[in-house]
């Protein structure tokens, strides 16, 4: 994901309840990942969602992530097996001017 070139922390799966949406539960999980990658010396935090979940995607931009690409997933994929046969949409948070 991203260029390759950059020093990266990833957060896959992030979920919560339904019951909780809208409380700033996963502002506040990535905000923990945020400070975890910082701690580990990171450049960057990495997420990904389905390239069609709109909601995510203009959800993990408001929460300051750049959209880096769409990338496809061959079935032959080394990827774990959900991403294989699909397209995800990559993002990017900068944590070196933070």
């Amino acid at each position: 994901m991203g260029d390759g070139s950059r020093s990266a922390f990833y957060v896959h799966r992030l979920a919560s309840s339904r019951k909780t949406a809208g409380r700033g539960i996963g502002a506040a999980l990535l905000r923990w990942a945020q400070g975890l990658a910082k701690e580990c010396r990171k450049e960057c935090l990495r997420l990904d969602t389905w390239d069609g979940n709109r909601k995510m995607r203009d959800y993990y931009e408001q929460q300051g992530f750049r959209h880096v690409r769409d990338e496809f997933f061959p079935v032959d994929s080394p990827a774990p097996a959900d991403y294989r046969g699909t397209w995800k949409s990559l993002y990017e948070l900068d944590l070196s001017g933070s």
